[in-house]
């Protein structure tokens, strides 16, 4: 018989096909039991989660992974001596491995039991080199993102407005190749410009980003208004950032 219960990502499990081999069930049974549950979405989505295992063919199946309640409110109908003595054995099992996670959130030296106590340091190990490593990428980023940190800082003490083409020329200055044709149609995936315009959309505006400036134009025949779309200190900011950010996403996806 495998293991009743078992911890995976820092929490204490059982699955469907342990309770189909402790119960004496078909895991299609099993399966269907859970899948028909009447009990709320909020409880199955916290309690249960869906998963797969592979058979003796090397196929793909499902399988569902279960927290304590989950279990509880599954096999609470099964009835018997036999299914009452593997109920009181899952729950004594629940017991045990939720205690050494306890143990387990408790620094290396605190824990008396040797077993435990090397797990625990094992933890310590791979969370200090995760932090290390984490850090060391911080610095990396830092060190990439300072001309526009610096930017930003000037910018936000200035009221200036820029038209899209003269923030396509700060781009190129912070060495992002773009021109303003090119920019115009970043703006617009982006949500920010109407498709097929040059007028801000409404969630952009709402943003801060940009301004939109009108002036009244006189013919000999009528007064006409044109407007010019211009990017605020917060939106030079934040077009910056986003060109950055796709330059790097699309480094990552060549490496």
């Amino acid at each position: 018989m495998n293991q009743l219960v078992f911890i995976e990502n820092n929490e204490a499990l059982t699955d469907s096909l342990i309770v189909a081999e402790v119960f004496g069930k078909r895991h299609a049974d099993v399966i269907k039991s859970i899948d028909t549950l009447s009990c709320s979405k909020e409880f199955t989505e916290r309690n249960f989660s869906l998963s797969e295992y592979k058979d003796t063919t090397g196929r793909s199946l499902k399988k569902y992974l279960m927290k304590r309640d989950g279990l509880t409110f599954l096999i609470m109908g099964y009835t018997g001596s036999k299914a009452a003595e593997f109920k009181e054995k899952y729950i004594a099992e629940f017991n045990r491995m939720e205690l050494e996670l306890q143990k387990l959130s408790q620094p290396s030296y605190m824990i008396e039991d040797p077993v435990i106590r090397a797990k625990r340091w094992i933890i310590e190990q791979e969370e200090k080199q995760a932090l290390a490593k984490q850090n060391e990428q911080l610095q990396i980023e830092q060190k990439q993102n300072e001309p526009l940190v610096n930017f930003a800082k000037v910018s936000l003490g200035s009221n200036e407005l820029k038209l899209v083409r003269e923030v396509a020329k700060v781009a190129q200055k912070e060495g992002l190749v773009i021109g303003e044709q090119r920019l115009w149609k970043k703006l617009r995936e982006w949500g920010y410009i109407f498709k097929n315009s040059t007028e801000p959309t409404q969630k952009a505006m709402g943003s801060g980003y940009f301004q939109v400036i009108q002036r009244n134009i006189n013919t000999p025949l009528d007064t006409r208004v044109r407007t010019t779309t211009k990017v605020t200190p917060k939106g030079q900011i934040r077009i910056l950032h986003k060109l950055h950010k796709e330059i790097k996403e699309q480094g990552a996806i060549a490496r």
